[in-house]
This record gives C-alpha cells, structure tokens and sequence, in this order.
C-alpha cells in the first residue's frame, strides 16, 4: 500500500460514500462500514509488514557472506521507517478502538519491544483475526502488529455488546493446560502439572501468571481510575477532567503550509512553544544539524536574556534534555503518544512530515512555561540536581522529566510534584497547547485529594 492510502483509510475508513449527513442519519450503518475499512487496512499492513520483514532478514542473512553495501543499508533503514510508520497506523485503529482516550492506551502500553511477526505465532493469529472480523459489529486487530498495545494478542471492539476486550491466544499444548489450570486447577493438578512438565511448565506457567497480573491491574485501573500500576508497581489515580484537550493543529498546517512557500517558517503557541517547519534539500546529517542548531539561534534571540540565562544555569548530562529541540516525527518511536495519522492537519502535510519531505522541530521555553504555572497560584522550581541524578538511575517508566540533572517542580501549598515525562510527550508529540495542560494540571489538583502528578 502507498503511505497516501494507509493516510486515507485512517482518517476515512468509511469511504467517501458516507457524508456527514449519512453518517448521522445512519449511525449504525456508519460505524459498520469504518469497522469494514479498518478490518481491510490492518490486514493489508499485517501482510506488507511480513513481506518487508522476509526482505530485510534477507538481506541480513546475506550480509554474513558479503558486507551489505551503502545501497543495501540504505534500504534496511528505509524498511524500519516503513515497519514504524506501518505499525503507528495499527496504532491509530486501536485509539479510534478506544474512543481516542489517551488513558486507556497508557494502560495498555508497557512499552514492551516488538519483535518479528514471524515469531508471534501469526497463523493462530490470522485465523482468530478471520473468524472475529466476519461478524460486522466486531473489529479485532493484533496486538503484536501495533507499538502501543501490549494486553493480549488481540484487541475486539463489540458493537453490539459496546465492549473492548483483550484476548490471549491460547496456542501450544502447555500453554493450554496452564490456562486451564489457572481457572479450575487444584493443587494436586498443579503438582501433577510440575512433575509432568518441570522446570519448561513452571516457566510458562509464570509467564501467564504474570500476563493475568497486569491484565487485571489494567482493568482495574480502566474501570475504578485507581488501583496498581502494572509497570511501576505503584498506587496511582486517575482524575476524571472536565477540560477537554486543544491542540494546536490549526496553527501547525499553517506553519507547514508557509514553509512549503518560503523554505522555512516559525511561530510560537501559548508564548512558549517555539514550533518551526523546513523543507530539506537532502537526507544528510550535517544539514539536519545546521537546521536545529539556525533554530534554536532563532528561538534564543527572540526570548531575549532570560532563556539564555536559564540554560547557562544547567549543567549538560548525557540523560538529560538540557537542549530541548525536539522534531516531530520522532513520535513514530514513541508508543503511548498519538499517531502522526489522527493530527488535525492536511492528509499530505502528514505524508510529508513521515517521509522527511518537511520537517517539524518544536523547543519549549521552560522559563515561558513555569510562567503558566506562577500565573496561576502555582510555584515552580527546580529540584536539586542530587535528586536529578538519583532520578536518572530510575527506569525512564518511573521517573520524572530530567532537564540538566535537574527536575520540575510544582508546588500548591503543602502539596508538590514532579512533571513527568507524559507532559511533555502531550504537548510535544499529541499537539496539545502547553496552556491546556498547564490548565488540567490545575483541575487534577483540585479533583484529587493526593500529592500532584503529571505524568
């Protein structure tokens, strides 16, 4: 399939048959017809995704014997781009799935790395795929095919029962036998279970224990907004926000729009969110690199004295985000942000920015942006730079966001937290205005009644 008509069948799974009219008229009818066009798509990327996988082992293999020459490593990075690009498109399904809920997909991301379909079982997975998307009301993709779906190996939205459920195949003969034992087994049949299959038994078994683990965490969590986190292991709670995300995609097309004109264009969201757009005239490392570095020039003189002071006030770390440019279609390798398909922006401003015909770079102004905060009742600090490398030993599930081994604060009366990273995946890479976020921030502190959080 051509990136033109993965874009399209995204953004229209319905086909064009279907006005808006129609769509209101016939709700029921419409929602069958997106499943019908999400159903064909993911099983047209399942099948591309393993031919290109076919093609680069092919070329790896080959490679033992005779070093793969520029032409050939060229083409091994661009089936990764193709693989990421394809599996953020399986992505977006599951959000449409959801209902665009960034909290459910958080459950359901562990950020777990994906390995070769070929690996994961896919005949069994196919034909549980086949069987599932006959009937019209349901919609079932595989999870091993997606980066931000990591409960169950298959995904089913029902219709009719208005439900979203997780399946876990149960392929294998041990793997049969553990499920069974785990819903009716008794402790006899557990010690009959080891004796037969030993220490092969005993590791599958507590593969699949784990598995339900984190499955009824996330439940949990999706159904009572509190409970266990599966990956950190930690109580949290979720508020319920009145304030609706708004992003700033119009300002963004407009942007990409003025840089197809003049080769480069820049503008600033909420007076702290520097965004800039350029066409490049080639894939070359040096010029990626003067572009980033003409933009932050441009962004350092136009803050004036108290960005540049605020740099130099850090020291740089290796793990740190001392220099925060950030470039937009980074976020196909980030799995719990939103796919580059669902912006609010031109079908092919999306097509350009995944195939680096245009490219987005984004650097916030942490000055600007505590300034959000203060405005607002709200203290913002830095904390002391032993506690940013404490936190730096910290997996990056758990810790909060590292500026120059130092971390942000914020602060209401006798209560403070850190910003985590998920803030600035929010702004950064799902387009929403830093103001936005600064506002639910605000509103969670006043829902909960615990210290504050943004991750």
């Amino acid at each position: 399939m051509q990136l033109n008509e993965i874009i399209q069948l995204v953004r229209n799974p319905a086909g064009k048959e279907f006005t808006k009219e129609e769509a209101e008229r016939d709700p029921a009818g419409f929602l069958v017809a997106v499943h019908g066009g999400l159903k064909n798509l993911h099983m047209s990327l399942i099948s591309e995704m393993m031919v290109f996988e076919f093609t680069k082992a092919k070329f790896l293999e080959d490679s033992k014997a005779k070093p793969m020459d520029n032409d050939h490593k060229k083409a091994v990075a661009i089936i990764d781009d193709i693989q990421r690009a394809s599996r953020r498109a399986n992505d977006a399904i599951a959000w449409v799935m959801l209902g665009f809920d960034r909290n459910s997909i958080k459950r359901l991301c562990y950020r777990n790395p994906r390995g070769n379909l070929k690996d994961q079982n896919p005949g069994s997975a196919i034909r549980t795929l086949n069987e599932l998307n006959s009937d019209p009301y349901k919609l079932a993709i595989w999870t091993d095919a997606t980066t931000s779906v990591n409960v169950g190996d298959i995904l089913l939205s029902d219709l009719k029962k208005r439900r979203i459920s997780c399946i876990e195949l149960k392929e294998g003969k041990i793997n049969r036998i553990v499920h069974e034992l785990l819903d009716s087994g008794t402790e006899q049949d557990l010690s009959s279970f080891l004796s037969v299959y030993g220490d092969k038994g005993r590791i599958q078994l507590g593969r699949v224990v784990r598995q339900r683990k984190k499955y009824l965490q996330t439940l949990s969590i999706l159904k009572e907004n509190r409970g266990i986190d599966p990956i950190t292991e930690e109580e949290i709670r979720i508020a319920s926000l009145s304030t609706k995300d708004e992003h700033y995609f119009p300002e963004l097309d407009a942007l990409i729009n003025e840089a197809r004109k003049t080769g480069s264009s820049m503008t600033v969201v909420d007076d702290c969110l520097w965004l800039c757009a350029f066409v490049p005239t080639g894939r070359n490392r040096a010029e990626g690199k003067g572009i980033i570095e003409d933009f932050s020039k441009k962004v350092l003189s136009s803050e004036g004295d108290s960005l540049a002071e605020w740099l130099s006030s850090f020291s740089p770390h290796g793990n740190s985000s001392l220099y925060p440019v950030f470039n937009l279609k980074q976020g196909l390798n980030i799995p719990e942000s939103m796919p580059i398909y669902l912006y609010g922006i031109s079908e092919e401003n999306i097509h350009d920015i995944i195939m680096d015909k245009i490219l987005v770079l984004s650097f916030l102004s942490w000055p600007k942006y505590a300034s959000l905060f203060r405005n607002r009742g709200f203290g913002f600090a830095w904390s002391s730079k032993k506690e940013g490398r404490r936190e730096i030993s910290r997996s990056r599930l758990r810790r909060g966001y590292i500026v120059g081994e130092q971390i942000p604060v914020i602060s209401k009366e006798r209560s403070s937290g850190w910003i985590g990273p998920g803030t600035i995946i929010r702004i950064i890479h799902d387009c929403v205005t830093p103001l936005c976020v600064v506002q639910q921030f605000l509103e969670g502190q006043q829902v909960l009644t615990s210290a504050p959080s943004a991750h």
